[in-house]
């Protein structure tokens, strides 16, 4: 029976290998296309064909490396590790579920003793080389089960042919530093290791995000997990593991419970050019992630904000009006409302989710209404996860807030964690939110986070049941954002603190990214941290934005992908000029991603990047004389252009052409950037000329 259903699941999906040879990606060679399917199909079969034949098996990653062992995920299980006994349990193989572009099997695995059940809930695409999937346990017996604990949902070990130096690429994230989103390589030597975060640090220090380099192919990669993840990669006579997964596991399930892992997704990349990875990866997040609304992605606005400090920015019903009203008919898409228009302001109101009635007297559907008849999507900003102890919230539901703070680690005092893990709790917060945005008017949910949650869930587990604060919060997080974009279809989540809940994949679909990504220097005040946040993120995450407080092209298009907030500057009289080059960039931006620089924050460098569409043919390059650099001209090597055809190219110093051309692409392709002025930038747009 076993060898039955093994040839019924490849049977199920040789089709992948076909559908692949069709894949819609310009530019690549039908064997360059093969090699990529192959390793999506060899990762597939891991899951599928968990057998010895497969375990002996080398299946090619690229040239340099193979993989090895079965199945690439791990537990230990009352004291023992999968790799031990899996093969012992029983395994049914689902049917697929199509869906648009993509295809999903369950593969189930029991264990005949404890009656202890994992789900594989195993996804492939059709016009991707690349594979998603998440583990579910749940307790089929009737009684609690043995201890579940160190549970990798990706547990990938490779070995690596002589000559295969790995490079591990990945990032900072977002914790409000100078270096935020800063790109990170390391070279992977024998016995070499990389582990992070620390346990008393926050995983959104890093991004969630990866691409491991093997000599001339690889994997990028990305976690969906909203709470405390970990990865270790390390090499060891001539293998290579990764890990990745809850950083803490150590838990009994009851009866009937069941556990969610995170998510985890692979894309395989063949080829010299890292790049290649990564423009994938970003392909298959805009294609298959990111939320859109009537079949466009939602991508980041031109933002007007209203902030309840300094004094020059207090506001009310009638302030917010009139700052509408003049930026009404200059492009503005949205109407922002920070914190601070609840009821004891921000921040010590947090947990008063309702309208402070000396400044909004008929509450905010005024400042709404006033908004929409502009033209303009109205924002709210609330901190739902969070409670003072004066708030109401902290009053009369202490039973929903987690309040005790582990010893060493850093604190909010006074504040207190809303426990979205209570099904009760998340779903008074659920109604009480739809009700917010029903009777305000509100189009875009701006949720913050403000302090680090991990201290709370640890403290309030027991010692056998180690993770299950925080897998009951972040699954009552999906659930909540789940529900309230059902309730409003419509509804916009602008996921606003990387710090706590940064970019991951379960995020990024369900949120348009962060308008704020990071949080240094009044987010967005300082360009040189701008550009690093804007390359270093755009790697990985397609849809990010932040403030600005300077109205130069320098600093426009160091902070600016496909929108920003610039609070009442929309009124000046450039803003028209910023907003036709925001729009310029827009769908640019979309496109896929090219370093044509070291990305790094010093003064003395100069910095440059490309965005291109290659169903467009067209795209846009930026570069930046920074401060302090001393050389006037720097030259950079254009990607994926079209040697033979003929382009219209714009070159920008300021928010006017400066000179218009035409250029074949190998002219193009080597561009020599001269700016007398530091600093300054160049912004390069060409598209390809119309036969």
């Amino acid at each position: 029976m076993e060898s039955k259903l093994k040839m019924k699941a490849y049977g199920k999906f040789h089709w992948l290998v076909m559908a692949m040879m069709v894949w819609c990606y310009s530019g690549r060679s039908v064997a360059a296309q093969s090699r990529e399917t192959d390793m999506q199909q060899n990762w597939l079969n891991r899951f599928l064909l968990a057998d010895q034949a497969v375990r002996e098996a080398k299946a090619p990653l690229g040239e340099q490396a193979a993989l090895s062992g079965t199945v690439p995920f791990s537990f230990v299980y009352d004291g023992r590790p999968s790799a031990d006994f899996l093969a012992g349990w029983e395994k049914t193989i689902g049917q697929e579920i199509r869906g648009e572009g993509k295809v999903r099997c369950d593969i189930t695995w029991l264990d005949p003793e404890t009656n202890l059940e994992m789900v594989c809930e195993l996804t492939s695409f059709n016009e991707f080389p690349a594979v998603e999937w998440v583990l579910r346990f749940t307790n089929r017996g009737s009684a609690d089960s043995p201890i579940l604990e160190k549970i990798l949902p990706l547990d990938l070990q490779a070995d690596l042919q002589a000559g295969c130096e790995p490079v591990f690429h990945y990032g900072h994230g977002g914790p409000g530093r100078m270096d935020d989103f800063l790109p990170l390589d390391q070279k992977l030597g024998e016995k070499e290791s990389i582990t992070y975060p620390t346990e008393k640090t926050v995983s959104q220090v890093y991004l969630p995000y990866f691409n491991l380099e093997l000599s001339g192919s690889g994997i990028c990669g990305g976690i969906g997990w909203t709470g405390q993840w970990a990865v270790d990669v390390r090499r060891e006579n001539g293998r290579l593991h990764m890990g990745m997964g809850q950083q803490l596991t150590h838990l009994k399930l009851h009866p009937g419970e069941s556990i969610r892992t995170p998510r985890m997704l692979l894309v395989f990349w063949d080829g010299p050019d890292r790049m290649r990875g990564h423009n994938l990866f970003r392909r298959l997040l805009l294609a298959h992630y990111v939320p859109r609304l009537d079949g466009q992605v939602v991508t980041i606005p031109i933002a007007s904000q209203t902030w309840p400090t300094p004094a020059e920015y207090a506001t009310s019903d009638k302030t917010e009006i009139e700052t509408i009203a003049k930026c009404s008919g200059r492009g503005v898409e949205v109407h922002w409302r920070d914190a601070g228009w609840f009821e004891g302001g921000w921040p010590n109101g947090a947990g008063n989710w309702i309208h402070d009635q000396a400044l909004y007297p008929n509450g905010l559907k005024p400042v709404s209404d006033a908004a929409h008849q502009a033209g303009m999507k109205f924002l709210l900003w609330l901190e739902p996860q969070r409670a003072n102890e004066a708030s109401r919230i902290a009053r009369e539901y202490p039973q929903w807030l987690l309040t005790q703070q582990e010893a060493g680690w850093p604190g909010w005092p006074g504040n207190y964690l809303f426990n979205l893990g209570i099904t009760e709790a998340r779903q008074w917060m659920t109604d009480l939110l739809s009700l917010r945005f029903t009777e305000y008017g509100v189009d875009i949910f701006r949720q913050d986070h403000n302090f680090n949650p991990v201290m709370f869930w640890r403290a309030h587990d027991a010692e056998d049941r180690q993770g299950i604060a925080e897998i009951r919060h972040v699954e009552g997080l999906y659930a909540m954002w789940d529900e309230l974009r059902r309730r409003h279809p419509r509804l916009i989540i602008d996921n606003a603190n990387w710090r706590c809940t940064g970019p991951d994949l379960e995020v990024m679909s369900r949120s348009s990214g962060s308008f704020t990504r990071s949080e240094f220097e009044g987010c967005g005040g300082n360009p040189l941290a701008n550009q690093a946040a804007t390359a270093g993120l755009s790697f990985f995450v397609p849809l990010h934005g932040n403030g600005l407080y300077d109205l130069s092209p320098y600093a426009l298009r160091s902070v600016c992908t496909t929108g920003t907030n610039c609070g009442f500057r929309w009124q000046e009289p450039v803003a028209e000029q910023m907003i036709a080059e925001i729009k310029l960039l827009r769908p640019l931006c979309l496109g896929d991603f090219y370093p044509l620089s070291a990305i790094d924050v010093s003064e003395e460098s100069w910095c440059a990047w490309q965005f291109h569409r290659p169903d467009l043919g067209e795209g846009v390059a930026v570069i930046f004389r920074r401060p302090k650099t001393p050389e006037t001209s720097f030259t950079v090597q254009l990607k994926a252009l079209d040697a033979s055809a003929s382009y219209d190219v714009d070159f920008r110093e300021t928010y006017n052409i400066r000179e218009t051309r035409q250029m074949t692409g190998q002219q193009l392709s080597q561009i020599m950037a001269t700016l007398e002025n530091q600093p300054a930038s160049l912004l390069v747009h060409y598209q390809i000329r119309k036969k």
